[in-house]
């Protein structure tokens, strides 16, 4: 039975195993369009980073809002 990712941590490395393994061995994923497929996954993770950081970063400033 598969071990699904149950934290964001686990996501984004099952994201970024399957973006290594589309790369690394496109004859075994011949369904998987390199030019949009994995593209998209692509664009999906890094806006997911993106997104993340700009939450840690502005998370303090949050917080300050209710100490004052």
């Amino acid at each position: 039975m598969p071990n699904f990712p149950k934290s964001e941590l686990e996501v984004v490395a099952l994201a970024e195993a399957m973006i290594a393994g589309y790369t690394a061995n496109p004859a075994d994923f011949p369904s998987i369009d390199p030019l949009t497929d994995l593209v998209a996954l692509q664009t999906t993770l890094n806006d997911y980073q993106t997104a993340a950081r700009r939450q840690r970063r502005f998370r303090p400033l949050a917080n300050l809002r209710y100490i004052l």
